[in-house]
């Protein structure tokens, strides 16, 4: 930021110089960024050259000079222009604070202003970024080259982030930039849970269980449990798809529509009741946080219920009777998931001596 300026002193003989006025711009036209400097008493002598320190200069510009002496007769003309004077190049200076360009689920790209270089082009950059201000526990990341963007990768969903960066030119680093304002990855909807798993089983009920999802940032605070029969598996939810069941589906009959049982978020089990021995059904689960609803799982594959005594018969039909014998029809009931093998037919005597029930197979 400074340069010696020197120049001939003037021709012996005479008054003495009592006064020197150095005139300094940046074009040789000695106009832009004009300024003079009175030199009274200043200046040294080197031979018969004198030499004065100007300062307060630019950084890595260029500047021209003239001079004039001045005598208790007055002042002389000025002299010629100097040849252009360049100070010397320095390391940059220091970067404003980084900032955002885009904040995603998982990541932040980060752009900052490139500094003036100081005459040198910059060739590389640091950049710290961590969870706190104070940037402790920072990661350094290193880039090469002058591009003034990075995008922070693998962060976690809803989590704050801070930053700071500083470059590097052949005479070395600038300050470290201020820290950036806080920048806050978003959150999402939950994770798709994983496939229900059952755990216990019986004629008429199921229980099933799941892994807690990922939250992606806002806590979960429910999950929907979808099941019903496997001949109406088409109205389950999609795993394609975040929407409730539709209104038309749902329902509170497990057999003929499509029932949702709703557990609270540290609830990762439910059970559905009110099924048909032997018969097949299909399961899926929804997670739900503040931001909105999952992908519904993948459904299970159709589980079967266990079998199971047959329903009660109705009243049998009498077809024919005679003095001796009778004829009845019987209506096999629902088997109850295996197949009814053969009906017992018990009678006795209603009038007269009344004998105790006896029982005969059907055929």
């Amino acid at each position: 930021t400074s340069l010696s300026v020197k120049w001939c002193s003037a021709a012996p003989g005479g008054a003495p110089v009592t006064r020197f006025y150095l005139h300094r711009a940046q074009t040789s036209d000695m106009e832009q960024e004009f300024a003079e400097f009175v030199i009274d008493g200043r200046w040294r002598f080197i031979g018969d050259e004198v030499t004065f320190e100007c300062d307060d200069l630019k950084v890595y510009q260029e500047y021209f000079f003239r001079v004039t002496a001045e005598n208790s007769m007055g002042k002389s003309p000025p002299s010629e222009i100097s040849e252009a004077l360049r100070t010397h190049a320095d390391i940059p200076l220091q970067p404003a604070p980084p900032g955002s360009n885009f904040i995603g689920l998982t990541e932040i790209e980060l752009g900052w202003i490139c500094p003036d270089d100081q005459g040198a082009a910059i060739q590389r950059w640091e950049v710290e970024h961590a969870e706190n201000e104070a940037m402790e526990g920072a990661e350094l990341i290193e880039l090469e080259g002058n591009e003034c963007k990075h995008i922070l990768m693998e962060l976690l969903p809803n989590s704050c982030h801070y930053a700071r960066v500083r470059c590097y030119n052949t005479l070395g680093w600038s300050e470290w930039s201020g820290v950036s304002q806080p920048m806050t990855t978003r959150a999402a909807e939950p994770a798709r849970p994983n496939v229900p798993k059952e755990v216990e089983w019986s004629p008429f009920h199921y229980m099933h269980t799941w892994m807690h999802s990922d939250n992606r940032g806002s806590e979960i605070i429910a999950f929907d449990f979808a099941a019903t029969h496997v001949d109406n598996r088409a109205n389950l939810p999609r795993s394609d798809s975040k929407l409730p069941v539709p209104d038309e589906f749902a329902g509170d009959d497990v057999n003929s529509s499509v029932v949702v049982v709703r557990t609270t978020g540290d609830v990762t089990k439910a059970s559905t009741t009110n099924l048909m021995p032997g018969h097949s059904y299909v399961f899926a689960v929804a997670a739900i946080n503040g931001v909105g609803r999952s992908f519904w799982s993948e459904p299970t594959e159709p589980l079967r219920t266990d079998p199971y005594v047959p329903e009660q018969p109705v009243r049998p039909i009498l077809v024919s009777k005679t003095q001796t014998s009778a004829v009845v029809t019987v209506m096999l009931p629902h088997d109850n998931g295996t197949p009814v093998t053969h009906a017992n037919l018990k009678w006795r005597r209603l009038r007269g001596p009344i004998d105790d029930w006896k029982e005969q197979q059907a055929t």
